[in-house]
């Protein structure tokens, strides 16, 4: 079943820098289910506006599920579709009963695992959408004096171009 997490209104122009943005962070969220703590990792392939994720570590289950940005005329639909599939091993004294406890509680565990994961997937979109508190948002910076700041911090210029670039600036 498809589970439509949130609409996008306006996503950049650079969609591709925006999703591949959004894979950066969306694999460093993690959750834990009972002792274990679970890790998203991107397995792919990644197409132009969707990829594929795997929750590690799998025990019982294998966990895979696209994550798919879809244009609409309304804006961007985020989605995703789990694929969970049984994982038991033959040195199991009834197999046959494992089996049948593992299926009676997958309906439980794939409705908490929705939640979850759509819980997880808005806080990457949130974090994708306001930058860190004291990050300067390039997009909307204006001042002159901050843009050159942020130019000698990311290395785009050097300590020489900034100071005579800010010369010509308090002139």
């Amino acid at each position: 079943m498809v589970i439509i997490v949130d609409l996008i209104k306006d996503i950049p122009a650079d969609f591709k820098k925006f999703f591949e943005q959004f894979i950066e962070i969306f694999t460093t969220k993690s959750f834990w289910e009972g002792n274990a703590k679970i890790e998203i990792i991107e397995i792919g392939p990644r197409e132009e506006n969707q990829t594929i994720f795997q929750l590690l570590p799998a025990t019982n289950m294998e966990v895979k599920f696209p994550v798919l940005f879809n244009k609409t005329s309304s804006g961007t639909e985020v989605s995703f579709n789990l694929d969970i599939k049984l994982i038991t091993g033959s040195d199991t004294k009834s197999p046959k009963l494992g089996k049948k406890m593992l299926k009676a509680r997958l309906n439980t565990f794939e409705a908490g695992l929705n939640n979850q994961l759509s819980m997880l997937i808005k806080m990457s979109l949130d974090d994708l959408r306001t930058p860190l508190e004291g990050q300067i948002d390039e997009t909307k910076e204006t001042d002159p004096l901050k843009i050159l700041k942020l130019q000698l911090a990311k290395g785009e210029i050097s300590e020489d171009e900034y100071i005579r670039k800010k010369n010509l600036l308090e002139g």
